[in-house]
């Protein structure tokens, strides 16, 4: 039965475009999906004002065609106490308020959890949705665990009560995986469901080339440089000593982060048609030290119909009990193995491809079926 289409108002601290980063991409994919099915989208943008925005500006208008509003922002205004609100900026109410009388939407949707207090300017009846992305409680100390230390702020409860306090505010959480609803379940009264990454799925590759072109795929981000400098200095000497044929494509802005660059790779930059450039490479790669929440580049890959090889923290949202659509490693030399293996082997290239499809289809599917749920 088709939902009744609904007005939604959604409230971020980040801009939709240009889409590369993953919360950006995740983000654009679900409300697009919406948009698609005849609901109406308001994009409310708190931004930082001192920050220069013209390029996100031109690109967020031409796609949302007018259907964006731009409210000041700053992380620098936020009170820094012990509870949910510790990263709000107070002076954003007025704005939003007089921006949701305007628009008058039936959902109000909210991104990350330490945005919570916007459900305070909601109107009466209107369904509160807060897509949490990832569990906050820690999250800075996890990165530091990680070797990740940000000279930005990172936000974080350091209490699981006051996460506790943030998600209540909402009629529905969503998480982005199953790990993360059981936490949410546990800490919350709030309905908790996982919406994954909502992304088009491509048909699965057939064959694999002699040369193998591995493709690996990182935003400009300290947890993104981090990861390919781990690959580049321990997995890909290995590899490229077992196939010296082998070539690296490396996709996204991390590209700012690497100097020097050993044989057979080449940077990108930002890609903006991902499919496309998937469509000509066999592998993605990634062998992480660093991440929470879902990963969001290996989902895509497995969306886009490449062969994944990746390690357990690079497994984050993806992993089953079987696991027959990606391949899993501990070691830079089972790394190679594995790669020698998919290029030596049509019939296991094809096969883990095929299951990364299906994986994809079957999560394509119940994300759709979720998504349109949670406005009924």
């Amino acid at each position: 039965m088709k939902t009744s289409q609904r007005r939604v108002f959604c409230v971020a601290a980040f801009p939709t475009h240009p889409c590369n980063r993953g919360n950006r991409s995740r983000l654009l994919n679900l409300l697009d999906a919406l948009q698609t099915e005849g609901h109406a989208v308001h994009y409310a943008w708190l931004a930082d004002p001192q920050t220069n925005h013209a390029e996100s500006l031109e690109q967020m208008q031409m796609y949302w065609k007018g259907g964006v509003s731009v409210i000041p922002f700053q992380l620098q205004n936020c009170r820094r106490t012990s509870g949910p609100d510790s990263w709000y900026d107070e002076s954003v109410t007025p704005l939003l308020k007089a921006a949701l009388d305007e628009f008058h939407p039936d959902v109000l949707w909210v991104e990350y959890a330490y945005l919570s207090k916007a459900f305070e300017s909601a109107g009466r009846g209107q369904i509160k949705i807060l897509d949490t992305h990832d569990a906050l409680t820690g999250r800075d100390s996890m990165l530091k665990n990680q070797g990740i230390v940000s000279s930005y702020p990172v936000p974080s409860f350091h209490n699981p009560a006051h996460e506790a306090e943030a998600l209540d505010r909402a009629d529905v959480v969503v998480s982005i995986q199953e790990k993360e609803t059981a936490f949410f379940r546990g800490l919350c009264s709030s309905k908790v469901t996982t919406i994954g990454h909502l992304l088009k799925v491509a048909p699965a590759h057939t064959t694999c080339s002699e040369k193998p072109r591995l493709l690996f795929v990182g935003s400009d981000s300290l947890v993104a440089a981090a990861n390919i400098q781990n690959f580049l200095s321990k997995v890909y000497p290995v590899i490229r000593k077992r196939l010296p044929q082998a070539e690296l494509y490396i996709a996204g802005c991390v590209n700012g982060h690497l100097k020097h660059l050993p044989p057979g790779c080449r940077t990108l930059g930002y890609v903006e048609d991902l499919s496309g450039l998937s469509a000509m490479c066999d592998i993605a790669v990634s062998f992480e030290v660093s991440g929470t929440g879902l990963s969001i580049k290996n989902f895509s890959a497995l969306a886009n119909g490449l062969a994944l090889v990746t390690n357990a923290l690079g497994a984050r949202g993806i992993h089953s009990s079987d696991a027959a659509h990606f391949l899993m490693v501990e070691t830079p030399e089972e790394y190679a193995d594995q790669i020698e293996a998919l290029v030596r082997s049509p019939d296991k290239y094809a096969a883990t491809c095929r299951a990364a499809h299906a994986f994809a289809q079957a999560a394509y599917e119940t994300n759709k079926k979720r998504l349109l749920g949670i406005l009924s």
